[in-house]
């Protein structure tokens, strides 16, 4: 069939954006998917931030990147695929690790530390919205590029920080969900309308597969949806 005629076509190599703050799980997923369906096809990663890999793709430089949503741009289109909530990450002997979720107003101020507003400045302005909505201020007194950079600020006790829910966690921290909001992390692939890597449609409608058949699996705990609504929008966040 058509997939089998691909597979003896030679492709030019998919070249693949990722940000740090995506699931390193899906960017795995999407090679491993791409790999099984194009072996020949070579994958070329760029990694960066999600301003500059969105006017990458508007350029044509890249076909495809991993970024978590909102993400914009002329003639791109996001295809979100996976779902992960916001958690508190602290050290594990602050006193809020005791309690099994934390309120707004334990939190108050000390949610100080944050990825840097300039790698997604419509992304961190959501956050600071929905974060000011249950009254919490989102002081920012420290920024970070990397994942690991954010982690790193709350184990040397700097104060909080939000991370996806299921993050691999450095010695000394535990993550605790703030009580009454679930805030979470839409992770997308975007492409661009008009890229010329044949290879693409595929991925997607492969990706879409594999994906519907994993969230139709019965969840492993309860999830409690309560996504924060501005007005009539539910906005989800990024991570």
């Amino acid at each position: 069939g058509m997939a089998r005629a691909l597979h003896r076509v030679t492709f030019v190599p998919m070249r693949l954006g990722f940000s740090s703050f995506v699931d390193h799980a899906l960017y795995e997923m999407v090679c491993c998917i791409h790999t099984s369906l194009f072996p020949s096809c070579e994958i070329k990663p760029k990694s960066g931030d999600p301003v500059d890999l969105l006017l990458m793709l508007e350029r044509g430089e890249i076909d495809a990147a991993l970024v978590t949503l909102p993400a914009s741009g002329a003639g791109l289109k996001a295809y979100p695929f996976t779902q992960s909530r916001l958690v508190v990450c602290m050290k594990s002997d602050d006193t809020l690790a005791k309690l099994q979720e934390i309120t707004p107003a334990d939190l108050g101020s000390k949610l100080t530390i944050f990825r840097d507003p300039r790698q997604h400045p419509e992304a961190h302005d959501r956050l600071i919205e929905m974060l000011d909505e249950v009254g919490i201020t989102g002081d920012v007194a420290s920024t970070n590029k990397t994942p690991h950079g954010l982690q790193w600020m709350v184990e040397s006790g700097t104060g909080y920080a939000l991370i996806r829910e299921g993050s691999e966690l450095q010695p000394g921290l535990v993550t605790r969900p703030v009580a009454g909001v679930t805030w979470t992390v839409d992770s997308a692939l975007i492409v661009a309308k008009s890229t010329s890597q044949r290879t693409m449609p595929h991925l997607v409608r492969e990706m879409r597969k594999r994906l519907r058949l994993q969230s139709s699996l019965p969840p492993s705990k309860p999830v409690r949806s309560v996504r924060p609504r501005k007005g009539n929008k539910t906005l989800p966040l990024f991570g």
